[in-house]
């Protein structure tokens, strides 16, 4: 039996999660709920459970304010907020799940399929730390979860030399010679990075700007990375690499 609790300011949808996993009963209990972020803190405080699902916006406070005062954090936690692309960056690179509102129940029983292949609360501190790290405004060096076999390490956006696509799996080339392969696809890692100075410029290959030592012309030209690495540029990429490479 998976136990769950949820965090959330609209009455509404607290019904709606209720509802929809009453289609669950004997496997997922709800098993507690709260309607206001200092109500949170409370249930979460005095309660054993498997599952948070936590609303981001709940004015005064947010659902990262529950994160930052709670005292246990043996739990893993699934998000639910409507579209935010800061929150969701955040979320995100911490290797947290999320349910974009309004979400369906199919997308809400995908949580908990997930949460029984793939649960790893004793590494939810290590990810809720590097969530409110990444939202804190005076930390301008974002860092990301990437997970391979052996588990979820967080890594400087900063030390992130290159990503190569391998079929459906991704590998990390780092700066200290370090190599990761994770098991998303390279697109994924695209659309999660494309707004901190990492470009896509081959189907290979998604590298990072701040990392580009020297361009090389050609039909459409190679980069060679700080590490000595040199990669191709897509024909079909150049005009707009180059682009970027002045906005630099």
């Amino acid at each position: 039996m998976i136990k769950c609790i949820i965090v959330d300011d609209e009455i509404a949808h607290i019904d709606y999660f209720k509802k929809a996993i009453t289609s669950l009963k004997g496997e997922v209990e709800l098993i507690g709920f709260a309607s206001s972020v200092i109500e949170g803190i409370q249930l979460v405080n005095q309660t054993a459970f498997d599952i948070l699902f936590l609303d981001v916006q709940m004015p005064p406070l947010t659902g990262f304010d529950l994160l930052k005062a709670v005292a246990n954090k043996n739990f893993e936690v699934v998000f639910t907020t409507s579209f935010d692309k800061y929150a969701l960056d955040a979320i995100k690179f911490s290797a947290l799940d999320y349910l974009l509102k309004p979400y369906s129940k199919d997308d809400l029983f995908a949580s908990f399929e997930k949460y029984k292949q793939h649960a790893q609360k004793n590494q939810t501190p290590l990810k809720v730390e590097n969530l409110l790290h990444n939202i804190n405004p005076n930390n301008t060096r974002k860092k990301i979860g990437l997970s391979d076999k052996n588990g979820i390490e967080f890594f400087d956006l900063n030390d992130i030399i290159y990503c190569k696509a391998e079929n459906v799996y991704t590998t990390f080339y780092f700066e200290n010679k370090k190599e990761i392969v994770t098991s998303k696809p390279l697109k994924d890692y695209e659309r999660e990075l494309e707004h901190f100075s990492f470009f896509r410029i081959h189907n290979s290959y998604l590298i990072n700007m701040m990392k580009v030592s020297k361009y090389i012309r050609g039909d459409g030209g190679q980069v060679k990375m700080t590490d000595g690495t040199v990669l191709d540029v897509a024909r079909n990429k150049k005009e707009s690499f180059i682009q970027h490479l002045q906005e630099i």
